[in-house]
């Protein structure tokens, strides 16, 4: 039986983007949360829900990069799961 972090290991290995995307997502929430809570100026509240906006817009932009390189029947998802496998430093069976 898999666990829980085998599985997430799996699924970051899968599409690495999605996770961390999360994770800096989850960030700029709780930084804007705190200007909001302590009484910081609007701007400063405004400036983190708008990098909110573009790190949610990522997210869903790496989701869907995730999901056509898992079907890798496209020039695109060919060439997104080489960048990957360069990134993270994996060999190519060939």
């Amino acid at each position: 039986m898999e666990s829980g972090m085998d599985k997430f290991k799996r699924k970051f290995a899968e599409n690495p983007f999605v996770p961390i995307g999360c994770l800096v997502t989850a960030v700029i929430l709780g930084g804007g949360l705190r200007t909001f809570v302590s009484g910081g100026d609007s701007p400063t509240q405004q400036k983190f829900m708008r990098a909110r906006i573009f790190a949610q817009g990522a997210t869903v932009v790496a989701l869907a990069a995730g999901a056509m390189m898992a079907e890798n029947k496209t020039p695109a998802a060919k060439y997104l799961n080489d960048i990957k496998d360069q990134l993270l430093g994996n060999k190519k069976a060939e």
